[in-house]
């Protein structure tokens, strides 16, 4: 079963958003169609939803070149963001460059916040959305391959809806855990 074109432009919508100012990955729906329709149909969400994230994200670097400051008092003001990260996020670029953005999706530090502090650390737009591509597409079809490979392998016996309400169970505890735990 295919994805429908309202169904990949809301995903590509979600990437958006979570690049800019959403602060809920869209690795929750990837997951989810993963779950539902299968690895290929999570892979094609994949790809719409880093089509987003990609506009979003340079949206935020064009946004930290006119005013980075700007950017990061509002970014700051989102949820499990805080002035420490973001100096965090200046300390890391400055000391390892863009590799900074491929890492900070493995360790839950928002792509957002390396965007509009990419051009003050001296990389463009188009450096900056080489690295966000591989990371984003990485991440996000990671999303969707784990999510088919338990559902596929342990949850093969229950229901579709079954393995969706155990996976909503699963986001929910992360978001709990994330929340919690990251200072902001």
């Amino acid at each position: 079963m295919g994805l429908s074109w309202g169904l990949l432009l809301l995903l590509a919508l979600w990437g958006f958003a979570e690049a800019t100012l959403f602060f809920v990955v869209p690795d929750v729906a990837i997951s989810a169609i993963a779950v539902a329709l299968g690895r290929n149909a999570g892979l094609v969400a994949a790809a719409a939803a880093v089509a987003g994230a990609l506009v979003g994200g340079a949206a935020m670097v064009v946004w930290g070149l006119d005013d980075a400051a700007a950017a990061l008092r509002l970014v700051e003001r989102l949820p499990a963001i805080s002035p420490a990260m973001i100096e965090e996020v200046r300390a890391e670029l400055a000391a390892d460059g863009l590799l900074a953005v491929a890492l900070g999706g493995i360790t839950g530090v928002p792509l957002k916040i390396y965007a509009v502090a990419a051009p003050e650390a001296g990389f463009g737009l188009a450096e900056f959305l080489a690295v966000a591509t591989l990371a984003r597409g990485l991440r996000f079809a990671a999303a969707a391959l784990i999510a088919d490979a338990i559902a596929r392998g342990l949850l093969w016996r229950f229901a579709v809806a079954t393995r969706l309400g155990v996976l909503a169970g699963l986001w929910a505890v992360f978001y709990a855990a994330y929340w919690w735990l990251m200072p902001g």
